[in-house]
């Protein structure tokens, strides 16, 4: 990719032993047999009781929906003593909403699902598992089949599947129900139009990421930004029509309920959350937890100025790279550089989301390739990625363990991957552009 692609895959792409090779693949199918066997345990266990599972908030909001209920519910009190592991086990919807917390997606999204409401509920899970894991390996095998990894080896993309669904979050991401697995797939379709020169269609995708996670509303400033208006104006148009769908089918007084909902969301500090939010309510104050320091100025003021300064950075990158004439640098810098600042960004950048930074490790690998210090910036990425790697708790905890570790190395992960990733994209941005000056002068002074 950008003018290396051959260094790069005979860097790749050495040639492995026959028996080497037969023990790699016999390796590689016992992997896939034991990931398999873990996550359809975790699907098996989260149907009794469902209670830990964030597809029954979803199935709740969907099936009040059909009963022509409201698909809100307020947070429980934290200090209810009413919301029992019994309660919880019962699995009664009505008493469950008094100790779940909320959906706290749109309503869009509410009657998307809706069909999967029409089945039991566990039927509807193994449905929703199962499609979720499938959108995962689509999204990878798009990935493989495009030009975007410098690899073409089918030994390094097995590596890269067995460790992407090992990872952590990606793991997180199905224990409990979540859809970043299908945001994953979307994103891809998305970030592959893109590279394409499909503007309105990666436009349609973002637009369809945005309707359901908010947060994703950054791709639209990140468009406009590049005066990519054909990718705008369609991200907009699915957005409106989304809403739309979403009043029609569930109601415009929802919408007024969902955002009172988000309006009450207090629980930032857990340690899953890796936005800068999180990372500074850990430490100066929230409304629920212990602090290091008692000051809840610095929890508000520092997030919003990191957030500000998130957003300097990205505009000025991403208005560089829109006088790039290399479409592919353009689309896979403006997508790996726009995920990591959308968590970063968001009250509620939980860790489940993580596989989605795919795109920016994938990005990152290729700049760095041939770079004379490249490998260290591989294996700092590395050594980023691995403490997200293995299972933490998901807690509100007042120990300093937690904030600088279990907690932090979630956000660390999310800003290192931003600034490498803006770093890698300004400099190939600029040698690109140096090395089209060069070339204009030379055909000048041939010329003369």
């Amino acid at each position: 990719m950008y003018g290396t692609e051959y260094l790069k895959e005979v860097s790749l792409n050495k040639p492995i032993s026959p028996l080497i090779q037969w023990l790699f693949w016999l390796l590689a199918f016992a992997g896939v047999v034991a990931l398999a066997s873990v996550y359809f345990d975790e699907i098996h266990e989260q149907t009794h009781p469902p209670s830990r599972s964030d597809f029954y908030k979803f199935y709740l909001s969907s099936s009040s929906l059909l009963q022509g209920q409201p698909v809100y519910w307020p947070a429980p009190h934290r200090g209810s003593r009413t919301c029992s592991q019994d309660v919880l086990e019962a699995a009664i919807p009505e008493a469950v909403k008094l100790c779940l917390h909320p959906n706290l997606n749109p309503p869009f999204f509410v009657a998307l699902i809706a069909p999967f409401a029409l089945l039991d509920y566990t039927k509807a899970w193994w449905l929703w598992s199962l499609a979720s894991i499938i959108s995962g390996i689509w999204a990878l095998v798009l990935t493989f089949r495009s030009n975007a990894l410098p690899t073409t080896s089918s030994t390094i993309k097995t590596l890269i599947g067995l460790g992407f669904f090992a990872y952590f979050p990606t793991f997180a991401n199905s224990s409990y129900g979540q859809l970043t697995l299908f945001l994953l797939l979307d994103v891809t379709l998305a970030w592959l139009a893109l590279r394409n020169g499909k503007n309105k269609t990666a436009g349609c995708w973002l637009g369809l990421a945005a309707s359901i996670k908010p947060f994703f509303g950054l791709f639209l400033i990140a468009l406009l930004i590049s005066r990519n208006w054909r990718g705008a104006s369609a991200f907009i148009a699915v957005c409106g029509f989304s809403f739309l769908i979403g009043g029609l089918l569930v109601g415009f007084s929802a919408y007024t309920s969902y955002s009172s909902i988000l309006n009450k969301v207090d629980w930032l500090a857990t340690s899953w959350n890796a936005s800068y939010a999180g990372f500074f309510v850990r430490f100066f104050g929230g409304p629920v937890n212990k602090a290091w320091i008692d000051a809840p100025m610095l929890a508000r003021g520092l997030p919003a100025i990191c957030s500000l300064a998130t957003m300097a950075v990205l505009a000025t990158v991403i208005f560089k790279l829109a006088k790039s004439s290399d479409r592919k640098l353009y689309a896979d810098a403006l997508v790996a550089l726009t995920i990591p600042a959308m968590l970063l960004i968001s009250p509620l950048g939980w860790n489940y989301y993580f596989p989605l930074l795919i795109i920016s490790f994938a990005f990152i690998w290729n700049l760095t390739a041939d770079l004379p210090n490249g490998r260290i910036y591989r294996l700092l990425l590395i050594a980023v990625i691995i403490p997200t790697m293995t299972w933490k708790p998901y807690i509100t905890s007042d120990s300093p363990r937690v904030w600088f570790w279990d907690a932090g190395v979630y956000s660390y992960l999310l800003l290192f991957t931003f600034l490498l990733t803006a770093f890698l994209a300004w400099q190939s941005c600029s040698r690109n552009m140096t090395g089209k000056n060069m070339d204009a002068f030379d055909d000048q002074a041939c010329a003369n």
